[in-house]
């Protein structure tokens, strides 16, 4: 299992890949939509299966006296990998984001505790989306893509919105004042559990549905 993951992040994660993760300073382009930047890192998943592809990962590993469900579980941890260093970098950046824009963002929610809670969400949806339906064939990626980039679209949208439209919601999520930081603190932890909860059913699933590929 540590083998495979380490093959897979000397031979298919290259440096283009972390580029990516550079956008994530996005979040500090005053009055810009905060998650524009986070969701690039559906284009680093795509650009990451894309040099598997032309390395012929998947095939390579099959050939390998390892478990399938391995496999799954390694290409599973990359992408588990790319949103947590996102997110990683994202609860760095806050501390420059409250200096900088003390009043806050006009477009969306600021960034805080809660936006980050919202990515993690989201990319706990783009797991249970993506990951079964990628491995269904182990190397058509395309429409499970597509399917999980709505998934993750949709799931912020419908969070902004709730906490936009919710005066509870947006007088004690949004905003950068400390008076209801500990409340965002609890919304950051339980979107933490979600998301380990969601990549461990995607990782279960897809590991049932590669059982039965022929590659």
């Amino acid at each position: 299992m540590l083998k495979l993951l380490k093959k897979e992040l000397t031979l298919n994660v290259q440096l283009p890949v972390y580029l990516f993760t550079l956008l994530t300073v996005m979040l500090l382009i005053p009055h810009y939509p905060a998650i524009v930047g986070v969701g690039y890192t559906i284009m680093q998943v795509s650009t990451y299966l894309r040099i598997c592809q032309a390395n012929q990962s998947m095939e390579f590993s099959t050939m390998l006296p390892v478990r399938r469900k391995d496999i799954v579980t390694s290409t599973t941890l990359v992408i588990s990998y790319f949103h947590l260093l996102n997110i990683a970098i994202t609860l760095l950046l806050l501390v420059p984001y409250r200096i900088i824009y003390p009043q806050g963002t006009v477009v969306g929610i600021d960034g805080n505790l809660t936006f980050v809670a919202m990515c993690l969400v989201c990319f706990g949806l783009f797991n249970l989306v993506f990951i079964p339906g990628y491995f269904k064939t182990g190397y058509k990626f395309g429409f499970p893509l597509l399917w999980a980039t709505i998934a993750f679209i949709l799931g912020y949208g419908v969070m902004e919105t709730l906490v936009q439209a919710i005066p509870a919601l947006h007088n004690t999520l949004d905003g950068l004042d400390s008076d209801y930081i500990w409340l965002r603190a609890v919304v950051f932890v339980v979107a933490a559990l979600f998301y380990i909860l969601a990549t461990y059913i995607a990782n279960t699933r897809a590991a049932k549905r590669f059982e039965k590929v022929n590659l």
